[in-house]
């Protein structure tokens, strides 16, 4: 047995004692994580972030001041040549809505765009017409400028309906999607608001453009208070027939109070049928369009193979 007073057992003990104690002295310190410096650290990337996000404001806020001094400059010239009147007409600005340009900004940049192009490119015209080795009247030189200037305001007008095309063509291709989807939600028992929200989500990494629409539907129908001007919005904004189908369908529906689900998959079903009867036309369409190429490639070919072995039999 151990005796635990032994003078060994105590010296031991002590050595064991102070060895732990040395070890625990000098570990102690590398266990411990410094606060402080994890402190000035998260302050630092705390000041980035913020130093970074007001460099982004203030960015944001120079390219605005920007932009309103120009379009405020723009809005002088109009009205110093009496044109502010074109910004109010509501076709054009129907067309812009249709290409994506919902700004305040954008009536007068479009008609100032206009007056611009004419006049730089009938300026242009004027400086390269001397550099021209064609000897010309003046009559033709002035009619020259002359088209060129109606080149130039007529060219706005021509990319936007381009922009406005295009996007419909892309609201036209997705509609069917978010159409389904939207009697889904309908019929799954969500608002038609909640329906809305949860359409842009879906469909926005399939096509931004259908999803932007719906998103500012779906928000006019939160903050707007009669639907009815939301879904003709929603219509004029896309200047789509089968989008303005859709927008009279939910209105008579808030108007009259038929279910929206079922008024929906009657749409649905118009939609599928539609584009069934469109592919259709297009199937019954091809023989006709293949009677050209037929005719000029492959006619040719065939002559030669039936009457090439003829000519060599004579030669």
């Amino acid at each position: 047995m151990i005796d635990l007073f032994a003078q060994e057992t105590v010296i031991l003990a002590l050595s064991f004692l102070g060895t732990m104690s040395v070890l625990l002295a000098i570990g102690i310190p590398f266990l411990q994580t410094d606060k402080r410096s994890e402190r000035l650290r998260t302050l630092s990337k705390h000041s980035e972030n913020l130093s970074e996000q007001m460099r982004s404001e203030l960015a944001e806020r120079r390219a605005k001041a920007r932009t309103e001094t120009k379009v405020g400059l723009m809005r002088k010239f109009l009205q110093g040549f009496k044109l502010e009147t074109l910004t109010a007409h509501k076709k054009t600005r129907e067309r812009l809505m249709a290409a994506g340009w919902r700004s305040r900004s954008a009536m007068i940049t479009y008609v100032f765009s206009r007056f611009a192009f004419a006049a730089g490119l009938s300026v242009f015209a004027v400086l390269v017409l001397p550099f021209l080795e064609a000897d010309v009247s003046f009559a033709i030189k002035l009619l020259i400028i002359c088209l060129a200037a109606v080149i130039g305001y007529y060219l706005p007008s021509i990319w936007v309906q381009n922009l406005a095309t295009k996007r419909r063509q892309e609201l036209s291709l997705y509609y069917p999607e978010a159409l389904d989807l939207l009697g889904i939600c309908v019929n799954g028992g969500q608002s038609i608001e909640a329906a809305f929200n949860r359409v842009s989500e879906d469909i926005f990494d399939d096509s931004p453009i259908m999803s932007e629409e719906i998103g500012l539907t779906a928000a006019e129908l939160a903050f707007l208070g009669d639907r009815t001007a939301a879904y003709r919005n929603f219509a004029t904004r896309t200047d789509l027939p089968p989008i303005k189908s859709l927008s009279t369908t939910l209105s008579q529906s808030e108007k009259y109070g038929t279910p929206l689900s079922q008024a929906l998959n009657v749409l649905s079903d118009e939609n599928r049928k539609e584009r069934m009867t469109a592919l259709e036309k297009k199937a019954a369409s091809l023989p006709a369009k293949l009677t050209v190429p037929m005719i000029v490639f492959f006619l040719p070919v065939l002559f030669v193979v039936i009457l090439a072995p003829a000519g060599l039999t004579f030669l």
